[in-house]
């Protein structure tokens, strides 16, 4: 597993710990900008990542404000 890999496991962890929770706002922080640029740039990413970005994206969509 590369360390992006891991990075956006602990992410998508995280959202669903955070949405477990019914926290309303959060704020998600990372160090990776490849991954903020994945995320902010979903519909023009196609790789397997991506695939996994988009899901992510999805589950952030719960929140009123991330």
């Amino acid at each position: 597993m590369t360390s992006e890999w891991a990075e956006l496991y602990a992410l998508e962890e995280g959202v669903l710990l955070i949405h477990s929770f019914n926290v309303k706002n959060v704020i998600f922080k990372t160090d990776y900008a490849s991954i903020v640029n994945r995320i902010t740039k979903r519909n023009k990413d196609i790789t397997v990542i991506g695939h996994s970005i988009k899901e992510i994206r999805r589950s952030m969509e719960l929140f009123s404000k991330v």
